[in-house]
């Protein structure tokens, strides 16, 4: 099991802020901060695989873009 690294900060950094602010609170909030490391990782991973993926048209264009083969042929 793999978990994002900035996932496990970000929980982290909310774990000390709650501590800090409501010490008393932070025994009852800790288990739901490990129990959503998973969920919000595999979240974060899905955004950062598909955020890569740009369309090359333009916005209100119907034209398709050309695939990397049909390049090299010239059409």
């Amino acid at each position: 099991m793999r978990m994002n690294t900035k996932v496990v900060a970000a929980l982290a950094a909310v774990a000390l802020a709650i501590y800090l602010v409501v010490p008393d609170l932070f025994a009852e909030v800790w288990p739901l901060l490990i129990l959503a490391a998973c969920p919000l990782s595999m979240f974060v991973m899905m955004r950062m695989m598909s955020g890569g993926k740009k369309d090359d048209r333009e916005p209100g264009s119907t034209q398709v873009a050309a695939s990397p083969a049909q390049k090299e042929e010239g059409g």
